[in-house]
């Protein structure tokens, strides 16, 4: 072996690194009722200030960074007066997964079935200016839509999953 160097470093996309220091944040600290209400947006595909927003504070607060995320996707903003609070992301699960299907208790045949109804949260964020205990518990029983009900709603409309299914959620925020 006569080269040196990471082995599989070029299988790997490079995180890009931002020039100069990360932009600073506000810092956001009390009870969670100083927050106000609560906005939860869904990010719009393709690019988008809300786009360029969540890369920010994922690139700079979240250790695999802003992506990428493998697969359909949908990526949440949440937003209170004071400014962002936290940054979820979901995404398409693995094809397989032997405890999650050994938990499920699918055959090789049911995964291949029912696969598209199962979600990764694929990132989760509240940055480390935002110190307000019980945040994240908060954003996702959210509103008269809980973030379970409102993230089957949004896959049904943006990846056409079928209505009279249920989605399978896997939440740890």
């Amino acid at each position: 072996m006569g080269t040196c160097g990471r082995l599989g470093a070029d299988r790997h996309r490079a995180r890009q690194v931002r020039a100069g220091p990360p932009a600073p944040w506000p810092p956001i600290a009390g009870a969670l009722e100083s927050l106000g209400p609560l906005e939860i947006v869904l990010l719009p595909a393709g690019s988008s200030a809300l786009s360029r927003e969540w890369n920010e504070l994922l690139d700079q607060f979240h250790y695999l960074g802003a992506g990428p995320l493998w697969g359909a996707q949908l990526r949440y903003l949440v937003r209170s007066g004071k400014g962002p609070v936290a940054a979820p992301a979901f995404s398409a699960a693995a094809w397989a997964v032997a405890g999650r299907d050994r938990w499920i208790g699918w055959s090789a045949g049911q995964r291949r079935e029912n696969l598209h109804l199962v979600v990764k949260n694929s990132r989760r964020l509240i940055p480390a200016h935002v110190q307000v205990p019980n945040l994240a518990s908060h954003v996702l029983a959210a509103g008269p839509r809980p973030a379970a009900r409102r993230l089957a709603a949004a896959l049904r409309l943006h990846a056409g999953a079928s209505g009279d299914r249920e989605i399978v959620h896997f939440w740890r925020f």
